[in-house]
C-alpha cells in the first residue's frame, strides 16, 4: 500500500509515538527513522504521524496534570 495514509506503518508508528510520549518510556524517533530507512512510504506521512502522535500525547499528559 504504497502512498496510502491509512496503512499499518504509519498507524504504527501514530500509535507508538502517542504511547511513548505518555504512558511509556523509549523514543519513537528510533521507529520514524527506521521507517523512513525501510523505504516502503513516503517519508511525509510518517513525519506528520509521527508529530500527531507527540502532540496528541503531550495534550493527553497535559490534561491528565490539568484534571
Amino acid at each position: 500500500m504504497t502512498g496510502s495514509f491509512f496503512n499499518t506503518e504509519i498507524l504504527g508508528l501514530l500509535v507508538t509515538s502517542f504511547l511513548t510520549a505518555t504512558l511509556l518510556p523509549g523514543s519513537s524517533e528510533v521507529a520514524l527513522a527506521a521507517l523512513l530507512k525501510l523505504g516502503t512510504t513516503p517519508p511525509w506521512p510518517l513525519i506528520i504521524a509521527a508529530t500527531l502522535g507527540n502532540t496528541l500525547g503531550s495534550i493527553t499528559n497535559w490534561l491528565i496534570g490539568r484534571f
